[in-house]
């Protein structure tokens, strides 16, 4: 039988090109522990920061050709962004269940910032930055390391992971839902984007539910 399929596979990274791991991980303790300044801001400078030394690492991380892949299956999308509301409504009433903030109120504890302040540096630098660290470098490399199924759950794990040092167990659940979910969504489109835009929303909304 003819192989029609890609002749030329991408070819599995180094494993020297998963150092900013290492700085996603030392550095992350440091943002979560050590308070210079207003969290929000200390995580946004982490998070800049953390895209600079991927950079080092991949030069093609900030590429149209890696970020605006547009998906082709417009129906399949509808049915995912479905499922983003779906999450929304889980992560609020788990959130009531437990009394504890998710998400959104992970952002604002202890910020002294207005609605308003927060919202703008959680949409416009947090969560494109993070999507592009996680599913645009992390689950891409790892998926041409170890095939696109165990690159997406080795990606999702290591998104609830992170929060882990943040030190609260919700928190990492919480994360870990949508770690899975948007992780998924990134391995049916491969659209960094898109992934950025949904979790954009899911976040504004969790600010007006407050969870």
């Amino acid at each position: 039988m003819t192989n029609l399929g890609n002749a030329y596979p991408v070819p599995r990274p180094p494993l020297v090109k998963f150092v900013p791991v290492l700085f996603l991980f030392l550095g992350g303790y440091f943002c979560f522990h050590l308070a210079y300044f207003t969290f929000i801001y200390r995580y946004a400078l982490f998070i800049l920061l953390l895209t600079l030394v991927t950079l080092l690492y991949d030069k093609n991380l900030l590429t149209a050709a890696r970020l605006f892949t547009l998906p082709s299956r417009r129906r399949e999308m509808g049915l995912l962004a479905a499922a983003c509301g779906v999450l929304v409504v889980l992560l609020f009433l788990f959130s009531k269940l437990i009394k504890a903030p998710l998400m959104y109120g992970f952002y604002r504890a202890s910020s002294p910032l207005s609605g308003g302040e927060l919202m703008l540096v959680l949409l416009l630098v947090v969560i494109p930055f993070e999507e592009v660290f996680f599913r645009g470098y992390l689950q891409y490399h790892l998926s041409n390391l170890m095939g696109r199924k165990a690159g997406f759950v080795c990606a999702s794990l290591l998104f609830g992971l992170f929060f882990v040092m943040a030190g609260e167990k919700w928190t990492f659940v919480a994360f870990l839902a949508a770690g899975f979910y948007f992780g998924y969504l990134y391995l049916r489109t491969s659209s960094v984007v898109l992934v950025a835009a949904l979790r954009s929303f899911l976040v504004f909304l969790s600010g007006l539910l407050t969870f």
